[in-house]
Order: structure tokens, then sequence, then C-alpha cells
């Protein structure tokens, strides 16, 4: 087996999550379910994703925060509370607050949607893919998800993602120099 090195390593490092049978299943799937246009790094990155779902919530090892949208993830959809009506006073005084990335997203891509740097649709394909991966789909899978919701290929939701990132990157000087 070519990936019989890197499938012990994987198993070595994770030991204290899985077995090796656990690694060789998972590594099988993802050749299974690979493209066939990976390049020289093929065995690298189905290493990669076996990984990665060895380690996500669908196999119980970690947990994550499930969002499904940017709203729920926020709590717009959800009426507001008093003050203490469902958190201890004394416990919102004992922990500093800490920044949310999900909130400070959210805040960038109103921001960029309220300047015109990116449309309502593109925000809504950044979260579907970021809602599909949350659920423990492999980044590939999530884009193929995605793709045929959408009726257009993979390839067309990278270009898609790529744009839109892209324009956000160009765009973050404005941003910070808008929130400073």
């Amino acid at each position: 087996m070519l990936l019989e090195e890197g499938v012990n390593r994987v198993a070595m490092t994770l030991s204290d999550v899985c077995e090796l049978v656990d690694v060789n299943t998972t590594v099988w799937e993802e050749v299974k379910a690979a493209e066939p246009s990976l390049g020289t790094h093929a065995a690298r990155y189905m290493l990669q994703r076996a990984r990665q779902r060895l380690t996500r919530p669908a196999a119980g090892m970690v947990a994550r925060v499930q969002a499904t949208s940017l709203d729920q993830r926020l709590g717009w959809d959800r009426p507001a509370t008093a003050f203490g009506e469902d958190q201890d006073r004394d416990l919102l005084l004992a922990v500093p607050e800490v920044e949310d990335p999900v909130e400070d997203l959210a805040d960038l891509l109103t921001w960029a949607r309220e300047i015109g740097v990116i449309a309502s649709e593109e925000i809504d394909l950044l979260v579907e893919l970021l809602a599909a991966e949350n659920d423990g789909m492999a980044r590939e899978e999530a884009q193929r998800a995605v793709g045929e919701r959408h009726g257009v290929a993979m390839r067309t939701i990278r270009r898609r993602r790529d744009r839109t990132a892209a324009r956000l990157r160009d765009a973050a000087p404005q941003y910070l120099a808008a929130i400073a």
C-alpha cells in the first residue's frame, strides 16, 4: 500500500483517539471519494482529510458549535431576553468577555455587503460552506454538496469562494479603518 507510512503516522498521532483500523477505513473512504485531479500531493491531501474526519464531531472526538446560518449563530432569530434570565450575573462578571470570531465575521460580511464589496448571494455561499464544514463534512465534500444544491460544479463553487475571499482581503484595510 502506497499510503502505509502515512496511515501509520496518522494512527500514531491519533492513538489516544482511534485505532489503526479506523485510520485505514477513513483513508480508504477518502481514496474512493477523491477527485482524479488531486495532483502529485494526492496522498498527503487524503491523509490530511482523513485526520480531519477522524477528529470531527461526527466521529465523536471534538465538540464544535453547530451553526446552520449566521442569524441563528448570532441569536438574531431569537427574542431578546432580559439580563440574568438565563445566565448567572456573577458568572458574567467573573469571566472576561472574549470576542466571538463568528460575530467578527458577521460584522465584516455585513459591512462588505453594505458598501458593495460583495453581494448577499456570495455571503450566503460562504455561510453555507462554513455550515457544511461545521457539520463535520470535509472541505471538498462540503463544496461538492453545496455545488449540487446550486446546480453548479465544485470547481465553480471554489472559484466563487476564492473571488469573494479575494475581494474581502482587498477591502480589509478599509474595514479596519472603518471600525477603528
